[in-house]
């Protein structure tokens, strides 16, 4: 899933996949080192960050330990 906001800058997003340890979501805010990701254990977590960035609530930015993404 990628939820993207529009009309905003390029490459400000929020992504999630399911992966074998749970779900990947990781957000980008613009520049590549404006990336980050975290894993979280199941899909309701993901969610609820999710729908904490899309809706541009509190508390998303300090609910998992978020590590910069470098590819």
């Amino acid at each position: 899933m990628i939820i993207t906001r529009v009309p905003d800058v390029d490459q400000v997003y929020f992504q999630s996949a399911r992966t074998d340890d749970g779900y990947l979501v990781e957000f980008r805010d613009g520049s590549p080192d404006k990336h980050f990701g975290a894993t979280v254990p199941d899909v309701r977590a993901a969610h609820a960050l999710a729908t904490q960035w899309a809706f541009e609530l509190d508390g998303w930015r300090t609910a998992v330990p978020w590590e910069r993404q470098t590819f």
